[in-house]
């Protein structure tokens, strides 16, 4: 019973993580996806988010860009079967739910790439892979943000700044090879592949 004059309604703040950290976890290729790699998330901060959705989106009015960080294909050129703009943001935004694992809010893996296809077209016809030690490269960011604990249909909280929350993807070709990267967690070295 509260007490008179005592108001009895608690506030408590939303649990948003203040980033998330990111680790190359292999590439696709037995699943038949040579030109794609998969990563691992670690959001950050002591409460544990288990049982939440992390969803990733493109940047809208309003989100602050990193610099550097805006969609851009450099490999694109004029006759190319794609628009210059189709690769320069997510083509289909996922969601995860967030899992506990050794005392960690965890959540994976995202798979990013391009269809092996595409890859052997542009090895193939691209101008800018054309020249011995050539490459180019594709690159778009990649907002996360988390659904709410108290009202699940309200819009998900963004959060992280630069590669830990607001993440940039690239995509590096060479004539022979590709390079995966995610918030800037990539393999050692490039992966090998030519249609």
């Amino acid at each position: 019973m509260p007490l008179p004059g005592v108001a009895d309604t608690l506030t408590v703040a939303e649990r948003i993580p203040a980033s998330e950290s990111t680790t190359f976890g292999g590439w696709y290729d037995p699943y038949g996806f040579p030109t794609a790699a998969f990563f691992n998330m670690t959001l950050s901060d002591l409460p544990m988010f288990g049982g939440r959705q992390v969803l990733e989106r493109n940047p809208v009015a309003g989100d602050t860009i990193p610099q550097g960080f805006a969609g851009n294909d450099g490999c694109w050129w004029s006759t190319a079967p794609w628009s210059a703009t189709q690769f320069t943001a997510l083509a289909q935004p996922a969601a995860w739910y967030v899992q506990l694992q050794n005392g960690s809010s965890v959540y994976g893996p995202d798979k990013v790439g391009f269809s092996p296809n595409t890859v052997g077209y542009m090895q193939h016809y691209a101008p800018a892979l054309q020249g011995s030690g050539s490459s180019c490269v594709i690159q778009y960011p990649q907002v996360m943000a988390i659904n709410k604990e108290q009202a699940r249909s309200a819009t998900p909280e963004t959060y992280g700044a630069a590669n830990t929350g607001f993440n940039l993807l690239t995509f590096t070709f060479t004539a022979t090879s590709v390079l995966v990267s995610r918030a800037g967690a990539s393999d050692s070295s490039f992966q090998t592949y030519h249609f």
